[in-house]
């Protein structure tokens, strides 16, 4: 009798627990996109020259795809929560929710909402609105009414030396990294503080993965935790110097002339 329960424990839980698709160790996929990045369940969002934007799971291609043809050129895609991407369209400065079917549902016009310089968003933890706003300077955090949460003191009071030209905007476990390549990395708390410099500069801050920042240049990816943690990964030489690169936490995916490349690397 103890068996058969096992039995069906055993056969209930097979049942209903979802089997997690894997990218594949090696492949090369054609795609029609000019820059991708990817999400924590390794599906991939293809961006191409009209800035419509194509989910591939990692099996390949799936049916779902989102154009938008009246926001002008999708600037940023974050795919930290893959249940609710946020894109971003700085020629009108117009931020847009999809679904995880890149349904749209929602859109926030910032210069409706009184912040008509808003460089680069970023989704935070807690499902609202990191912004910088070039204007006052400032990082702030708004909901989907508008409302400012949390905001930054006055970075430009700030003994960098130069104006602050940031254009990516990320937010990872604990804290929020803003990024100009002229200056480098400006770390900020979950409350919007500003913590730390970290001044790498001339790289690209491509991506969060696993409350971790990515940062790369042509020949190897830095990775920040908190603010002093650093590790180096060296990019392999068949990595073309301009190709865009995504890590997941057991591949390297770079695109390069409309093929998507994918190489199991672990680290």
């Amino acid at each position: 009798m103890r068996f058969l329960c096992l039995l069906f424990l055993i056969c209930l839980t097979a049942k209903t627990t979802p089997l997690v698709a894997q990218l594949p160790d090696s492949a090369v996929w054609n795609v029609d996109a000019q820059w991708f990045t990817t999400d924590r369940l390794q599906n991939i969002y293809l961006i191409d020259e009209n800035s419509g934007v194509r989910k591939w799971t990692p099996t390949g291609p799936s049916p779902f795809l989102y154009t938008n043809q009246e926001l002008g050129t999708l600037q940023q895609l974050d795919a930290t929560d893959p249940f609710n991407l946020l894109l971003y369209y700085p020629d009108f400065m117009v931020a847009v929710q999809l679904d995880r079917t890149l349904n749209e549902r929602s859109r926030l016009s910032f210069p409706d909402l009184g912040f008509p310089q808003v460089s680069c968003i970023a989704k935070s933890r807690d499902n609202q609105i990191w912004a910088y706003d070039q204007l006052r300077s400032r990082l702030i955090k708004i909901n989907a009414q508008g409302s400012i949460l949390a905001e930054s003191q006055n970075l430009s009071l700030l003994p960098q030396g130069a104006p602050l030209r940031p254009n990516q905007l990320f937010a990872a476990g604990n804290y929020v990294y803003l990024y100009d390549a002229q200056q480098g990395v400006l770390v900020f708390d979950a409350f919007g503080q500003y913590t730390a410099a970290i001044p790498l500069t001339g790289k690209t801050a491509v991506q969060t993965l696993s409350n971790q920042l990515v940062l790369r240049d042509n020949e190897e990816c830095t990775i920040i935790s908190g603010t002093k943690h650093f590790q180096t990964i060296a990019l392999p030489v068949e990595v073309p110097t301009q190709a865009i690169i995504r890590l997941t936490r057991n591949h390297l995916l770079y695109l390069d002339r409309n093929n998507l490349y994918i190489t199991r690397h672990d680290r």
